[in-house]
């Protein structure tokens, strides 16, 4: 499953990860090395929390990745630990694993660290595998629901 060009591709998706750098990806794993700019701040000046809820979701897909096609997968439980500010102009390395995954979940970890090798954050996801099949390919999730439906009866 591993397509490296794939991972690194999808590294720049957004914004927020222009300064990202995909430094490694092997099955099961990815690293990656970000510097944290004005984009990425809250109005006290530190990486926003949810800026880093967004690289631990995003990169912890791209580390199940690289072992099982998750093209038809979304977030069950996504956690984070902030244990330390992250601050502009500093540097980090994260480390994302996919540590189990079976026919329908990918559990994933990581940690965040700084310069000096100390951590920073940690984040944990738990990632939902749906069916290729329970979704039309090209069309958004609404429109395979009727209205009076309840999207959950339908996974």
């Amino acid at each position: 499953m591993l397509d490296k060009e794939r991972v690194f591709k999808a590294s720049k998706v957004s914004p927020f990860f222009e300064s990202t750098t995909v430094l490694s990806a092997i099955p099961g794993e990815v690293v990656i090395k970000f510097h944290v700019e004005k984009i990425h701040l809250n109005s006290n000046g530190f990486m926003h929390g949810g800026v880093l809820s967004v690289l631990v979701d995003f990169f912890t897909f791209i580390a199940a990745e690289t072992i099982i096609s998750a093209d038809y997968s979304t977030s069950l439980e996504l956690n984070v630990k902030y244990l330390k500010a992250l601050r502009e102009g500093e540097t980090y390395i994260a480390r994302l694993e996919a540590v189990t995954a079976g026919k329908r979940f990918v559990v994933c970890k990581g940690d965040f660290r700084n310069m000096n090798g100390e951590v920073v954050a940690k984040g944990s996801q738990t990632i939902y595998r749906i069916s290729p099949g329970k979704f039309k390919k090209g069309n958004d999730m609404k429109s395979n629901y009727t209205e009076n439906e309840p999207l959950v009866s339908k996974l």
